[in-house]
């Protein structure tokens, strides 16, 4: 599926396939008679790539990172981070919920498109630090 389409970026699932190297296109006018084909751009496809959900996007790649209270669901960050919404710094020893993407293979499977109808654990190791310091 297409996620977003802007003047200068494009986001959108792949199928599933296998690890490697693929070249991606970008038609535009399909079907028409100004049907249009970017290059190719190759690109590497990886089994895993983490990655955080971000609330915002930072100078220097310091994003916030998308984090809730798991127990009252209130918006983690400094106050103010988001405009028009409430954000609470977190606390130490509190319970949170982190948002990510790309740890690899779940059980039961997902396919590409598809909405998980419950939990999806990951099939890889997964290893999460704070700080340097293990959490889980």
């Amino acid at each position: 599926p297409v996620f977003l389409v802007a003047e200068t970026q494009v986001n959108f699932q792949i199928p599933r396939v296998d690890a490697g190297r693929a070249d991606i296109r970008v038609v535009t006018g399909c079907g028409s008679q100004n049907e249009s084909t970017s290059p190719a751009e190759p690109v590497n496809i990886v089994a895993r790539s983490p990655e955080f959900f971000f609330f915002t996007f930072g100078a220097g790649g310091r994003n916030a990172i998308a984090a809730v209270d798991a127990v009252s669901g209130a918006l983690l960050g400094a106050p103010g981070l988001i405009p028009g919404a409430t954000t609470v710094p977190g606390r130490p020893d509190q319970l949170i919920t982190v948002f990510v993407t790309g740890l690899g293979d779940t059980d039961p499977p997902v396919a590409p498109g598809e909405i998980p109808q419950g939990i999806a654990r990951t099939t890889g190791g997964l290893r999460i630090t704070v700080g340097g310091r293990e959490v889980a």
